[in-house]
């Protein structure tokens, strides 16, 4: 029998990523406030390409068994959170918005504690709609005015960047300064693309063939499965599936491969949402 090593055991695991998960706009709804349209309209006139509606954070499951502390989020009319146990979130994840969600991987080690530690803090932070003219030029010159402590109030592209920048010590601007494009933009180039880019390439380990196609068929799995199929899948077979989907994200830095880059991080945001909410459901 074939010894399994620490180095295999490690990338087995997930504990050294965390993903931001990003939301391409959908059509407005007859049901939307007056709050969400102002800020739809603001999203899609005054943000770089591409644009992105919405912003959060994705922990993967721990192997130690915390429930409930994967998804962190605030929305419009809500306190930032975890919202591992909404109600709507399958609505909110699925049906229109399928295949509307991109995924963006940050690596480093111990990222997957340092940050559910950092956003447990900022639970409970009120949404802030009137900061949103502060992450578009020109005023957003002037949003290192704002207080960058937890339970400052803030829109949901701020209160990420604040818990990213708070623990894992990335990002150059103030927190206020981002909207979910420039969040997209910042996370997925530059030095925080090169170091998680580093990070996993210096993780990966040759397989077997056995073990290469199990990956495959578990991200086939992920992404185009089934409901019963996900669910049958252990968190070795989805945190390795994940793991290679990150490193096909990662490979696309920086490159001029934007079409390939938002086919891979949407394929890595679907193996994400369903490995969360579909296996538990």
């Amino acid at each position: 029998m074939q010894k399994t090593t620490m180095f295999q055991l490690e990338n087995k695991q997930c504990d050294d990523l965390i993903f931001v998960l990003f939301l391409t706009p959908v059509d407005p709804e007859p049901s939307w406030t007056l709050g969400q349209r102002i800020i739809d309209f603001a999203i899609r006139a005054f943000q770089p390409m591409p644009i992105i509606s919405h912003v959060e954070i994705f922990i993967p499951p721990p192997t130690y068994g915390v429930h409930g502390k994967c998804h962190f989020a605030t929305y419009i009319g809500r306190t930032a959170n975890w919202c591992d146990d909404d109600d709507s979130k399958s609505d909110f994840y699925f049906r229109e918005k399928t295949t509307k969600w991109r995924a963006v991987p940050i690596a480093r080690a111990a990222a997957g504690r340092l940050v559910r530690e950092e956003a447990s803090l900022h639970c409970n932070t009120s949404y802030s709609l009137w900061k949103y003219p502060f992450a578009a030029a020109p005023l957003r010159a002037f949003a290192g005015i704002f207080s960058d402590a937890p339970l400052a109030p803030g829109h949901c592209a701020t209160i990420t960047a604040r818990v990213l920048k708070r623990a894992l010590r990335v990002l150059v601007h103030p927190s206020g300064w981002y909207s979910p494009s420039t969040l997209l933009i910042e996370t997925s180039s530059g030095a925080i693309a090169k170091n998680t880019h580093s990070f996993l390439v210096d993780r990966l380990h040759a397989k077997s063939t056995c073990e290469e196609e199990d990956t495959m068929i578990s991200i086939d799995t992920l992404t185009r499965g089934s409901d019963e199929a996900v669910r049958s899948l252990s968190y070795s077979q989805c945190s390795s599936a994940v793991r290679h989907l990150a490193a096909g994200v990662a490979s696309r830095f920086d490159t001029d491969d934007e079409v390939g880059a938002c086919i891979a991080q949407t394929q890595l945001a679907t193996a994400l949402l369903r490995w969360s909410i579909t296996s538990r459901s």
